[in-house]
C-alpha cells in the first residue's frame, strides 16, 4: 500500500490547503521547501530550519552525485542520517543543470553527460541513473529527469525538449518500479506555449505519477508570463495529486502561484538574499548594506514572533554585513526562511478559514480569520514603518507591543463589521483594474496615451511603487511625474492634501492642459 498520500483539506478559488503524508512525517501545503543543495541549507543548522516551520527540504541529485557520491551517502545511512534531517526530503533530478550547465554537458536521447565543474571528470546521468541516485540518497519525493530550457526560446526547441522529457518521464516511471515508501513526480514542460504545456500534462497523466511539477518557469520570462502559464496548466493537472512549481521564488511569486493552485515551492532566494545582506520583513525588504542603518538602534521588527528580528539592532546587523561576518549570513538566512514559512502558514490559515470565499459563498454574518489577516496586512502595507515607530515607539501593554495590539484590534474590528462577500466584490473590482489587459501591455498603453498625464507618487508607498509609477510616466509622450516626501506611505493621498493640491494647482497654472472630447460635436 502506498505510504505517501495527498489529502485536499480546503480550497479557496484555485488556492488549495492540503497535506502530504509520508513515513517521515506530514507536509502541510502550501509549503515552501528550503534548498539544501549539497546536503545543507547554507548557514543553517538542521534544527534551525525545522524551527522556522519547514516540513521538508530539497536536495540536489547532480551536486550530491559529484560529491560525496550517492553510493557513499547510502553507505553512511542515507541523506537524512548523513545531514541529520529526519523529516521528508525532495530531491531534484538534475534536470535544471541541463540548462544551467549547458556549456558543460552533452545531451542525447539516452541522457546527459556532464563534465564536472569541480574537477572536469565525466558523469553520465540518464533517467534510470537519476532514479537510482535519488533512491540511494533515500529521498522521500523523487523527481523524473527532464530537460529544462531557458526562456525565451523557439517553439521548435521548446517542443523538442518537452517531448524528450515525456519519454524520459516514462523511463523514470519504469525505473522507479512503484516504490511504496516514496513518491515519484512528473514534470510538465512546454515553455510559455499553452498547447505544448497541455500536451505535456496529458502525456504525464497518461503515464501516471504521485505528483506533478511545473518546470521551466522562472528561467528568464516576466512574471506575467509565468502566471499566465500557471492559469493554463494547473486546471489540466489532477486535483488529487500535489502540484509543485520548481525554483520559485520571491514572496509575490509564491502568492501568485498559490492563487493559481500550486501546493509546493522551492528557491535558493531567501538564503542567498540573507548572505547578501537583505532581510525580508512585514514592512518589505531591508537592505542592511545601506549606510542609513549604521546608527539605527531599532530592531528589524519589534513585533515579530521571530526573536532574531527583535534581538539585534539594525546598526549591529549592518555591521555584520559590511564586515562580512559569518553571523550576519546565519541570522539573516534564518530571518528570511522564517518569513517564507510565516507567509505560507498564513496562506494555509486563510484558505482553511474561508473555503469558497473567492466564489462569494460565505454565509451572511460570517466572521473570517482571513478577513482579519487581510486587514492587518493592509495596515502595514498602507503605512510606513517610520510612522508606526513614531506613533507607537516600543511601549508594551499586557505583554504586547502597542503596534501589535493596534493591528490585532483593527483586524478584528473589520472582521466583525464587514460582510466578506462585499469585501470580495471590492477585491475583484481592484484586481480587474489593469490598464494593460487587452491593450498590448502597460508599455504599449503608455506610448499611445493621447492626453497629458500628471502622476504623483508617495514616499514609502508599497502599493503603487514610486519607481514604477515614474517609469510608466516617462513612457507617456506628454507627461510629468511628481514625488511627495511623506511618512504616510500609500495613505499619503488621504493626508497630504496641501502637498498634492499645491502640485496640481501649480501644474495647471503653468502648463497647457489638452482637452479631449468624445462623441459628436
Amino acid at each position: 500500500m502506498k505510504q505517501v498520500n495527498f489529502s485536499l483539506i480546503a480550497s479557496d478559488g484555485m488556492a488549495r490547503r492540503g497535506r502530504i503524508d509520508t513515513p517521515r512525517g506530514e507536509i502541510n501545503t502550501p509549503a515552501f521547501m528550503p534548498v539544501g543543495t549539497a546536503g545543507t541549507v547554507k548557514a543553517m543548522y538542521p534544527e534551525q530550519v525545522r524551527e522556522t516551520g519547514a516540513d521538508i527540504l530539497l536536495g540536489n541529485t547532480y551536486h550530491l552525485m559529484l560529491r560525496p557520491g550517492a553510493e557513499r551517502v547510502a553507505s553512511l545511512g542515507g541523506l537524512h542520517d548523513f545531514m541529520d534531517w529526519q523529516r521528508p526530503i525532495l530531491t531534484d533530478s538534475g534536470g535544471f543543470q541541463v540548462m544551467s550547465l549547458a556549456k558543460l554537458r552533452k545531451l542525447t536521447e539516452k541522457g546527459v553527460t556532464f563534465k564536472s565543474h569541480i574537477d572536469g571528470s565525466s558523469h553520465e546521468l540518464t533517467p534510470e541513473r537519476s532514479i537510482e541516485i535519488q533512491t540511494l540518497l533515500d529521498s522521500d519525493i523523487i523527481m523524473q529527469l527532464d530537460e529544462c530550457i531557458a526562456l525565451p526560446a523557439e517553439r521548435k526547441e521548446i517542443e523538442r525538449a518537452m517531448e524528450l522529457s515525456i519519454r524520459w518521464a516514462d523511463r523514470s516511471k519504469t525505473a522507479f518500479n512503484n516504490q511504496q515508501n516514496r513518491a515519484l513526480f512528473g514534470i510538465v514542460q512546454g515553455g510559455d506555449d499553452a498547447e505544448l504545456r497541455g500536451r505535456s500534462a496529458a502525456g504525464l497523466k497518461g503515464i501516471g505519477f504521485d505528483g506533478y511539477a511545473v518546470g521551466g518557469l522562472a528561467v528568464g520570462e516576466p512574471q506575467e508570463v509565468m502566471f499566465r502559464v500557471l492559469n493554463e496548466v494547473t486546471p489540466e493537472l489532477p486535483t488529487d495529486r500535489p502540484r509543485y512549481l520548481m525554483g520559485v521564488g520571491k514572496p509575490d511569486d509564491i502568492l501568485g502561484g498559490i492563487e493559481r493552485g500550486i501546493d509546493m515551492f522551492d528557491c535558493v532566494h531567501p538564503t542567498r538574499a540573507g548572505r547578501h545582506g537583505h532581510a525580508y520583513t512585514r514592512f518589505g525588504v531591508i537592505n542592511l548594506k545601506n549606510a542609513r542603518h549604521k546608527d539605527d538602534h531599532r530592531p528589524l521588527d519589534e513585533a515579530s514572533p521571530n526573536p532574531n528580528c527583535r534581538r539585534w539592532s539594525r546598526a549591529y546587523l549592518h555591521h555584520l554585513v559590511r564586515t562580512e561576518e559569518i553571523l550576519g549570513a546565519m541570522v539573516l538566512s534564518q530571518i528570511n526562511l522564517a518569513y517564507y514559512q510565516e507567509l505560507t502558514a498564513g496562506c494555509r490559515t486563510a484558505i482553511e478559514a474561508g473555503p469558497d470565499f473567492q466564489e462569494g459563498h460565505s454565509p451572511p454574518g460570517s466572521i473570517l480569520k482571513g478577513l482579519e489577516i487581510a486587514r492587518m496586512v493592509g495596515m502595514v502595507t498602507y503605512r510606513t514603518q517610520e510612522l508606526f515607530d513614531h506613533r507607537f515607539q516600543r511601549e508594551k501593554q499586557n505583554e504586547l507591543f502597542n503596534v501589535e495590539s493596534y493591528l490585532d484590534y483593527q483586524g478584528k474590528k473589520l472582521g466583525k463589521r464587514f460582510d466578506p462577500n462585499s469585501y470580495l466584490i471590492l477585491l475583484k473590482a481592484m484586481n480587474s483594474h489593469d490598464i494593460g489587459r487587452g491593450r498590448g501591455g502597460t508599455e504599449e498603453v503608455a506610448k499611445n496615451y493621447q492626453c497629458e498625464l500628471i502622476s504623483i507618487s508617495y514616499e514609502g508607498d508599497l502599493i503603487y511603487s514610486p519607481g514604477y509609477l515614474k517609469e510608466f510616466t516617462q513612457l507617456v509622450p506628454n507627461s510629468e511625474h511628481y514625488f511627495i516626501s511623506t511618512s504616510f506611505g500609500h495613505d499619503g493621498f488621504l493626508v497630504e492634501f496641501e502637498k498634492w493640491g499645491g502640485i496640481i494647482a501649480s501644474h495647471l497654472k503653468n502648463h497647457h492642459v489638452q482637452r479631449v472630447f468624445t462623441g459628436s460635436k
